[in-house]
């Protein structure tokens, strides 16, 4: 049984699936000062007054390395812009869970967008053109 198989029997999500939900949480904890931490020593709000999707989108620092783009800061930055308005500022952080299991966050994650790419792509087999 494939592990997408196995996954779809028990009902659960994935590994990068429930690591991208609980990176969210922590990044929600952090903009709503749950947690000890400063917001502006991790991330860097978008200061652009923007007419779509929320008020706390997250600009993307530029990795000049592997090792950048693996850092908490960075990972789930496209899943938090991606968000709703209604999802990140939600009252309380229940709120905010319940409201992260409503959503699809098998978009970002790499592998399910490596599939994607492969699929969108033409196949070329040998002798068609």
């Amino acid at each position: 049984m494939s592990y997408k198989d196995r996954l779809l029997h028990i009902k659960i999500d994935s590994l990068e699936t429930r690591r991208i939900r609980a990176e969210l949480v922590m990044y929600y904890k952090a903009m709503h000062n749950l947690v000890d931490v400063a917001c502006s020593n991790l991330f860097s709000i978008f200061s652009y007054v923007t007419t779509r999707g929320h008020n706390l989108k997250l600009t993307k620092p530029i990795c000049k390395s592997n090792l950048d783009s693996n850092q908490f800061s960075y990972r789930a930055i496209d899943a938090w812009n991606g968000l709703s308005h209604e999802t990140v500022n939600a009252p309380s952080l229940l709120c905010f869970k319940h409201q992260l299991f409503e959503t699809n966050l098998d978009l970002y994650c790499k592998r399910t967008y490596f599939l994607l790419l492969t699929l969108s792509l033409p196949s070329v087999l040998p002798g068609h053109f």
